[in-house]
């Protein structure tokens, strides 16, 4: 893993792709998933997107409202996350999303090479931006954090 002590890989399946992500989920990897959702999901509308977050051991809201994003995008039948590890889960518990998305024990199998998914460099205003539309996700979705993170939205303008 790099400094950042996180990766983020893509790999085939046989619906879709799998995306694992190994170490920290933030708002980089926020922003890389985006890309990464946008590009596959261009012209198909039968791609399934499978996250694994079983090697993920830390998840920030940010990131969080990144899935909500993705799952609102590919509709709930085409999304899935895989055993989060605990922070993870924990913070799906904590915000309620658990009941949002579908959980799946274990990853598909994978029919190609994995490959790394870079992550991005972003300045100011993107950082901004990425954060801002992610809290928007989930301050849309009923919970106890719902105000904390309008807050968030709000504060950033």
């Amino acid at each position: 893993m790099t400094a950042q002590t996180s990766r983020l890989a893509i790999a085939p399946t046989a619906e879709g792709m799998l995306v694992r992500i190994e170490g920290r989920a933030s708002i980089p990897q926020s922003e890389a998933v985006e890309a990464v959702v946008r590009d596959l999901c261009t012209g198909d509308n039968h791609m399934h997107l499978i996250f694994d977050l079983a090697r993920c051991t830390y998840v920030d809201s940010t990131f969080l409202g990144t899935l909500v994003r993705q799952h609102q995008r590919l509709g709930g039948e085409r999304f899935a996350l895989v055993a989060p590890g605990e922070d993870a889960q924990r913070q799906l518990e904590t915000t309620r999303l658990i009941t949002l998305f579908t959980v799946i024990p274990a990853s598909p199998s994978v029919l190609g090479p994995w490959q790394d998914i870079a992550l991005p460099e972003l300045d100011a205003g993107a950082f901004a931006q990425q954060v801002r539309q992610a809290h928007r996700a989930l301050a849309a979705i009923p919970g106890p954090q719902q105000a904390a993170f309008q807050a968030v939205v709000d504060q950033l303008g």
